[in-house]
C-alpha cells in the first residue's frame, strides 16, 4: 500500500496535489493509496473518482484524517482468481497511524477485508446500509453492535444488520477481525455516526488481588526449605511440632488455594489464552528456574565444598529433581498429546529439527 502524508505539506502552507497525484500515478491495479490530511479530502473524491478510485474515509481526531483509495480498474483487482488459503493473523496488515484493513476479495455482492488494530486504536462507530459479519480471530476487544457494546475475543462472531451502528476496538494488544459486508461499501459508507462510545464499566483488578495472596504464601515457602535443610538435625519433638505447622499449612491453606484456582481462575485464564495465545509460557518459566538453579549449582560445584555448601548442593539437587519430574510430567500429558494435530508438513518439519536437522537440537537422550 502507497502512504502519503500531506499534513507536513500542508502545514507548511504548500499545495500537496501534485504530490498526491503522483503518488496515485504508479499504482498497480492491485494497489491502494493511503492518504493522511488535516481536514477530509472531500474536493478529492471526485477528481479521483472520475479515475476509477472508490474510498473509505476515517476521522482520526483532531481534525485529522486517513483515506485509503483504490482503483478498481478490472474486477481481478480484488477478485480472488485462484483460492486463497492462510492464518488471518498473517495476513493481517498493521498501521500505527489507524486501524489497518486488507481487502481479501470483492465482487458486487460482498466483500472480505481483514481488519486488524493495534492496542487502543479502534473502527470509528458508523452506521451504513450494508449487512456485516466479523469474525474475530486474534485478541480481545469490545464490539458496538447496534446499541450495545459487546466485549469480545478471539471464536466469537459478530452480525450487525444494515443500518445498525457497529464499531470496534482492540483491548490489551491487537486485535485481528474477518469481516464480511454486503453488499460492498462505497462513499460516504464509513462516515462517522452521531452515536458515542458509552464509559466503560469500572471493574475491580482480579490481578493484584491474586498476586497480594500469593505473597502471603511464599513465606510458608520459606519455612518448608528451612525445616527440610533441619530435618535430619533436630529431636523428635521439635522435628513434629514443625512438621505439624507445615502441613498445617499445606492443607489448611494450599490446597484450598489450588482447589479455588482450578474452579475460577484457570478457566477465566483459559478463555484470555485462547483469544491471545501463550499457553505454553508457564512452562518457559519452569526452564528459566532451571537455568538458574544449574547455573548455582555450577558456582557451587567450583567452589569450595564446605557444610553450608553442601547442603545447598543438597537442596538444589532434590528441587532440580521435583521440578524437572513435574516439568516432564506436564509435557507428556499436556502438550505432547497435541503434536499429533499439527498437519502433516508442520508434523515433517518439527521432527526432523527434533531429529537433529534443519538446525535443530539433536536427541541426546538415546540410549548407546
Amino acid at each position: 500500500m502507497a502512504t502519503l502524508d500531506v499534513r507536513p505539506i500542508m502545514a507548511a502552507g504548500k499545495e500537496p496535489f501534485d504530490a498526491i497525484m503522483g503518488a496515485v500515478g504508479g499504482l498497480q491495479p492491485e494497489e491502494e493509496f493511503e492518504l493522511f490530511a488535516p481536514l477530509d479530502p472531500v474536493p478529492l473524491y471526485q477528481v479521483l473518482g472520475a479515475q476509477g478510485f472508490s474510498y473509505e474515509t476515517e476521522a482520526l481526531g483532531g481534525g485529522d484524517f486517513r483515506v485509503v483509495f483504490r482503483k478498481r480498474g478490472s474486477e481481478m483487482a480484488v477478485r480472488q482468481s485462484e483460492p486463497l488459503v492462510g492464518r488471518a493473523a498473517e495476513l493481517a496488515e498493521f498501521s500505527p497511524d489507524g486501524f489497518g484493513r486488507r481487502i481479501l476479495t470483492e465482487t458486487d455482492r460482498f466483500r472480505v477485508v481483514i481488519a486488524a488494530l493495534e492496542d487502543g486504536q479502534e473502527i470509528p462507530l458508523h452506521a451504513p446500509p450494508l449487512d456485516m459479519v466479523m469474525t474475530i480471530v486474534e485478541g480481545i476487544g469490545q464490539v458496538m453492535a447496534g446499541d450495545q457494546v459487546h466485549a469480545v475475543r478471539a471464536g466469537d462472531v459478530v452480525i450487525v444488520p444494515a443500518g445498525q451502528t457497529r464499531g470496534l476496538r482492540a483491548i490489551g494488544g491487537r486485535l485481528v477481525t474477518v469481516n464480511v459486508v454486503s453488499p460492498p461499501p462505497g462513499p460516504g459508507h464509513h462516515a462517522g455516526s452521531a452515536t458515542a462510545w458509552p464509559v466503560d464499566e469500572e471493574a475491580p483488578d482480579v490481578g493484584a488481588l491474586i498476586l497480594e495472596e500469593h505473597a502471603g504464601l511464599f513465606p510458608h515457602l520459606d519455612h518448608m526449605g528451612s525445616l527440610a535443610s533441619d530435618a535430619t538435625t533436630l529431636g523428635e519433638d521439635e522435628l513434629r511440632t514443625r512438621l505439624r505447622e507445615v502441613l498445617a499449612f499445606l492443607r489448611d491453606d494450599l490446597l484450598p488455594h489450588a482447589r479455588e484456582e482450578e474452579v475460577s481462575v484457570y478457566p477465566a485464564a483459559e478463555k484470555v489464552l485462547r483469544a491471545v495465545g501463550g499457553a505454553t509460557r508457564t512452562m518457559s518459566v519452569d526452564h528459566r528456574f532451571v537455568g538458574q538453579m544449574v547455573g548455582e549449582l555450577s558456582g557451587l560445584g567450583e567452589g569450595l565444598l564446605s557444610s553450608a555448601n553442601k547442603e545447598r548442593i543438597r537442596r538444589l539437587l532434590y528441587g532440580l529433581q521435583a521440578l524437572l519430574q513435574v516439568h516432564f510430567t506436564k509435557e507428556n500429558e499436556v502438550y505432547v498429546p497435541l503434536l499429533n494435530r499439527l498437519s502433516a508438513s508442520e508434523r515433517h518439519q518439527l521432527h526432523d529439527r527434533l531429529s537433529g536437522g534443519d538446525g535443530g537440537h539433536p536427541n541426546h537422550h538415546k540410549e548407546s
